[in-house]
């Protein structure tokens, strides 16, 4: 709810990530626009801190969003890549790898991803590169009951 952002906002930082979590890479400019300064605004005022955060919905992202999102005042666009970042990359690109922290994993699980355990990367790594063949091959509509099911 509105009161625990407030309260994380306190100790983290709180990114953005759409108000209606489409594809951004499948809508026009007009709408891309709208769905991330509307987020934008909406966690900027609740928190009353400027939002610089960006995490593209499914890691859908293209140089268009990049500029879009750039131009509307983000510094960081995360992708939905899990691995660990190289602060160069970020630099020149704006672009963030993203690792998702999901409500099932433990405590042992969440501390090999702030550990950096190569062996739980490696193994995400494979994952996300299997499930991008049929995401390659599919439509989203398609993909995301594939998806749904791998989780």
């Amino acid at each position: 709810d509105d009161q625990e952002i407030k309260e994380l906002s306190l100790i983290s930082e709180i990114g953005s990530h759409t108000i209606s979590h489409p594809y951004l890479t499948k809508i026009p400019s007009q709408k891309i626009k709208h769905e991330l300064l509307d987020s934008k605004k909406w966690i900027e005022d609740l928190i009353d801190k400027d939002v610089i955060s960006l995490g593209a919905p499914y890691g859908f992202i293209n140089e268009k969003i990049v500029k879009i999102a750039v131009d509307l005042g983000y510094k960081l666009i995360g992708n939905s890549v899990e691995w660990w970042n190289n602060t160069e990359d970020i630099c020149s690109s704006n672009l963030i790898n993203r690792v998702a922290i999901r409500k099932s994993f433990s405590f042992k699980t969440f501390k090999k991803i702030i550990d950096k355990e190569i062996s739980y990367f490696f193994f995400r790594k494979s994952r996300d590169y299997l499930l991008s063949i049929p995401k390659s091959i599919l439509d989203e509509k398609h993909y995301d009951k594939i998806h749904k099911f791998l989780k």
